[in-house]
């Protein structure tokens, strides 16, 4: 069984954080669910009372976070996600839903799980990985992993919304040092927003782990791709005009909302949400 971990700041995010929260309450089976709560609220602003009255509602755990990368880069946030966890635990982006019943899976019990990048966004930037193994005194792995989108071969690279790890503490902290030593390094190009990713596979390896490349089950990129096969666990939405697209995300949207009434006033509070909320059978809010 494994600890699911989000993250939550006021904002965009929260109505995403909140809908995620929702489709792991109706389908995470083992219900063992950390929110992450980014502070300082003065930078990154603070959940409104219905969003805690929510996950108070759902039983998820909530813990305060900081970003220790650099507070102008909001996918620093999730690096210290997994700080002190020490069970096995899944990072999780917020902008996913569970699609259907989820318990655990054979390919997650490995030490550190994730898929493969959709493309290769830091090489194709300029980013150069023989600077990254270099500045870490490594050896640089082969090319053998293939971009689940465009199909290109790269070095190992992954989608940084769905990681797995057996010891989240350990990885946590190999993850932040590799990202602040990148983060300071002028030889290193391309590394904003792909900090996080790029730290990843070199922290794991660091540790000795073997790399498990996980089908896009785990990490289904909605906004790249058509409609979800049946199969498919994680959505990976990004926007909710994606969600829009799409019967079966739409489906499980007004199922959420049915079941927990107060995700309609969370959403509401975002314009980009309107077009799905008007959509949805006024019946059910009544």
């Amino acid at each position: 069984m494994h600890k699911l971990v989000f993250v939550a700041h006021g904002g965009p995010l929260e109505a995403k954080s909140a809908l995620l929260a929702t489709t792991l309450a109706m389908n995470y089976t083992p219900g063992v669910v950390r929110c992450c709560v980014v502070e300082p609220v003065q930078r990154w602003g603070a959940l409104s009372p219905e969003t805690k009255a929510l996950f108070d509602q759902l039983g998820i755990e909530t813990v305060a976070i900081r970003n220790e990368i650099d507070l102008e880069y909001p996918y620093g946030n999730k690096i210290c996600s997994l700080r002190g966890i020490d069970e096995p635990a899944i990072f999780l982006d917020s902008d996913m839903m569970l699609l259907r019943p989820f318990t655990s899976h054979y390919l997650l019990m490995s030490d550190f799980a994730a898929k493969p990048a959709d493309i290769d966004t830091f090489s194709r930037g300029g980013g150069d990985w023989h600077a990254v193994y270099r500045l870490f005194g490594m050896r640089l792995p082969k090319a053998d992993m293939v971009a689940t989108a465009t199909g290109e071969r790269m070095r190992p690279y992954f989608n940084a919304g769905f990681i797995a790890v057996n010891e989240p503490a350990r990885f946590c902290e190999e993850w932040l040092e590799v990202a602040q030593t990148l983060n300071a390094c002028k030889d290193v190009w391309n590394k904003r927003p792909w900090l996080d990713q790029i730290a990843a596979p070199v922290a794991a390896l660091r540790l000795g782990y073997d790399l498990e490349q996980l089908p896009e089950d785990f990490n289904y990129p909605s906004h790249l791709k058509a409609f979800p096969p049946r199969h498919v666990y994680f959505s990976h939405y990004h926007s909710p005009d994606i969600v829009a697209c799409y019967p079966r995300l739409k489906e499980l949207f007004f199922e959420a909302l049915e079941r927990y009434p107060l995700l309609y006033p969370i959403l509401g509070r975002y314009p980009e949400w309107s077009p799905l909320l008007q959509q949805a059978p006024s019946w059910r809010f009544s």
